[in-house]
């Protein structure tokens, strides 16, 4: 007996949907997988069934659902085939982030230049922050040890036979953007700070002789200017995130940045009416936690970059920042006990302060360093209920301008509710390994 998804199936195959759609012989498990994978996440409903009524849908949501299970090479291929049906920009920008994530430095640059000749603005998409970690990789590798010589050939040796005025126009559009948020807030970067965005990408020009040396100094000489971005990159972070799969970092920007980003919160999250901010960025309301989010500020994906070569040291890899989220939190707010999906693989929780200011401070609750794989975690989750008091859970008091790491897979974290000041606002800066493997989608 033939189900819906048998009967959608022949439609979708029907000779006039293949006229439309690149040769696949494939598809058909392409369908199968889909259908199992949205069983498995309880998405085969009336609603989601009925919007995959032509192929791009399929591809599309293909692509993307298996991106969330790091089922990298099939979800490329489908995006890939979904975007010869249709060309969509929002389709590139993810292409550009999984690519990127992936190692594959030329196809993260041909996702990005792609967006950009559709016309479409850089503004408030994952252009900035790719071509960005790009300049941060190329950096890195020619004067740190987290990527060492072989960094910055590789992304040359992946680069060749990229069209440069293409990359140049991109660039050219990252940096207007960038150093117009910079001008509105009156902030500037340090002398010699190459994100300057100011003269071609690092990653284009031709290779010098890395200088491959190690420790903290190493973190500060290869950004050149100022060297309070790397004081969180100490061997005691370090020794405590191999130990505890967390570490707390104090003043973890230089003071002109930070009192930046909340400036740029607050005209975000509380802007006065005769101060409307022209901005593509969107508020997204929580109610069930009494907060409003913020994906991916411009201000914030570029201090996410700058923050890598720090990260990297603490942790020992080598890391893509994959997105941030900003939120603000009302009085009662709170953040229910849980642990992160693995594509959210390390978490960095800035603390941009409470209003009022005095207000008590308001401790993030970690799980304890025995808490180490995903299955016990989740237990602790699903009977935390039950019982509250299962684990005992640690406090963590974060100033303003003070930053949480932390492993969000392997870690439950979570919030009482927000009991005395009126709001409180966060930035969580999410990062993940480079692998072959990993899409990092989000």
């Amino acid at each position: 007996m033939k189900t819906l998804q048998d009967y959608q199936l022949s439609f979708l195959d029907s000779p006039l949907q293949r006229s439309k759609a690149p040769n696949d012989p494939l598809f058909s498990e392409v369908w199968r997988e889909l259908m199992a994978v949205m069983e498995f996440k309880g998405l085969l409903t009336g609603p989601e069934m009925d919007a995959l009524s032509n192929r791009w849908e399929v591809y599309v949501l293909h692509g993307q659902l298996l991106c969330m299970l790091d089922k990298t090479t099939s979800a490329v291929r489908s995006l890939t085939l979904a975007l010869q049906m249709h060309e969509s920009s929002a389709l590139h920008r993810l292409l550009a982030r999984v690519s990127l994530g992936r190692g594959d430095f030329k196809g993260a640059i041909l996702s990005a230049t792609a967006v950009r000749r559709g016309g479409r603005s850089t503004r408030s998409d994952s252009v900035v922050a790719l071509l960005v970690q790009l300049q941060a990789y190329a950096i890195q590798s020619r004067h740190s040890h987290t990527l060492a010589a072989a960094g910055l050939a590789s992304i040359q040796q992946d680069t060749m036979g990229v069209e440069t005025s293409d990359v140049e126009e991109v660039w050219e559009g990252v940096s207007e953007l960038v150093s117009d948020i910079f001008h509105s807030l009156n902030l500037h970067l340090p002398v010699g700070d190459p994100l300057t965005l100011s003269s071609s990408p690092v990653f284009l020009l031709p290779p010098s002789q890395p200088g491959i040396v190690n420790g903290v100094t190493a973190l500060s000489g290869s950004w050149g200017g100022d060297a309070a971005w790397d004081t969180s990159a100490t061997p005691t972070a370090a020794q405590q995130w191999e130990s505890s799969g967390y570490t707390v970092i104090r003043g973890l920007l230089p003071s002109v940045f930070f009192q930046a980003l909340v400036r740029r919160h607050q005209e975000l999250f509380f802007p006065k009416p005769s101060n409307q901010l022209q901005s593509d960025i969107r508020v997204e309301p929580d109610e069930g936690q009494k907060r409003r989010l913020l994906w991916d500020e411009e201000l914030s994906l570029y201090i996410g970059t700058r923050l890598l070569p720090a990260i990297s040291f603490i942790t020992g890899e080598t890391l893509s920042n994959t997105y941030t989220c900003s939120i603000a939190y009302s009085k009662g707010g709170d953040l229910k006990p849980h642990i992160d999906r693995e594509q959210n693989a390390l978490s960095l929780s800035l603390n941009l302060g409470l209003s009022p200011p005095d207000s008590p401070d308001w401790p993030l609750y970690v799980s304890p360093a025995s808490l180490h794989n995903v299955s016990e975690a989740n237990s602790v989750v699903e009977g935390w209920d039950s019982n509250p008091h299962l684990v005992n859970n640690t406090p963590v008091y974060l100033r303003p301008n003070d930053g949480l790491l932390y492993r969000g897979p392997r870690i439950v974290h979570y919030r009482y509710p927000l009991q005395v000041a009126e709001n409180s606002m966060q930035v969580i800066f999410g990062f993940r390994k480079i692998d072959a493997g990993h899409c990092n989608s989000q």
